[in-house]
């Protein structure tokens, strides 16, 4: 898959879970922070993102994951 094709994806699946509109979506936007992404919703994301993509997200690189572009330079090294 093409980073851009995969960027798109997960933007909108990340504004789909955080209730924000896609143009608030950046390669730089916290999930945390900015996005107020808790750990219960990072599990309905991390579902999402699976049934969408089929990319697994383990646990422990959750941690790691801090951003948008964090994110899809995991799936991207992932599928």
């Amino acid at each position: 898959m093409k980073n851009s094709h995969i960027h798109s994806q997960l933007v909108t699946i990340v504004a789909k879970i955080a209730e924000v509109d896609p143009l608030e979506v950046t390669p730089k936007t916290s999930l945390r922070d900015e996005l107020d992404i808790d750990s219960l919703t990072m599990v309905d994301l991390v579902a999402q993102i699976q049934d969408d993509l089929g990319v697994q997200i383990e646990d422990e690189d959750l941690t790691r994951i801090r951003t948008v572009d964090d994110l899809v330079q995991y799936v991207r090294g992932r599928s």
